[in-house]
């Protein structure tokens, strides 16, 4: 028998004094991984204003390609965390441009096929980011190279349009694979 246990709120405390600061709600999909689901770190400014006090909350699996997550920031003006528009998979940010870049990888359609999809958003201010560039390579005839062991393609070149919506709305459930 399989217990899954879905997360739907965040309680938010103060490590001051303990008292309920805030509680998040309509939290929906989520797989609850115990405290591992919320990750935060000194480092993290999401949104650019010197506080580093956001964190981000695993959507669905932990480890592997095209994890998804949800990024909250702490809105000094509404004084509590609010959710941040940007939607993608394995977030990079740029602190000095202040950007966050999306990196997900898809399979192509034959089986040594794959596709690298980046969507590059540029936080505009006031808790939101703009999409501004999408780059998207569809790598034909994947193969190990003997010389060096490593992943190489036949043929590269640029998506289709239909290929880059086909992988955006990619779902991968396989959580043994890591390519």
């Amino acid at each position: 028998m399989f217990i899954i246990l879905e997360l739907n709120c965040i309680k938010i405390y103060s490590k001051h004094d303990g008292r309920l600061i805030q509680t998040i709600t309509g939290i929906k999909g989520y797989e609850f991984h115990g405290e591992v689901n919320i990750i935060t770190n000194d480092d993290f400014d999401f949104n650019f204003d010197g506080d580093n006090n956001d964190f981000y909350l695993f959507k669905d699996r932990l480890t592997g390609a095209n994890t998804t997550a949800d990024y909250y920031v702490y809105d000094k003006t509404q004084q509590q965390f609010v959710k941040l528009n940007l939607e993608g998979n394995a977030f990079r940010f740029d602190y000095e441009e202040k950007t966050a870049t999306s990196y997900k990888n898809c399979p192509g359609k034959k089986n040594n096929d794959h596709i690298d999809l980046r969507d590059i958003f540029q936080y505009t201010g006031n808790n939101y980011y703009k999409r501004v560039n999408t780059e998207c390579l569809y790598k034909e005839g994947s193969h190990v190279n003997k010389d060096n062991h490593q992943y190489e393609y036949k043929k590269q070149r640029a998506c289709k349009p239909k290929e880059t919506v086909g992988c955006r709305n990619y779902i991968n459930t396989n959580d043994d694979e890591d390519d």
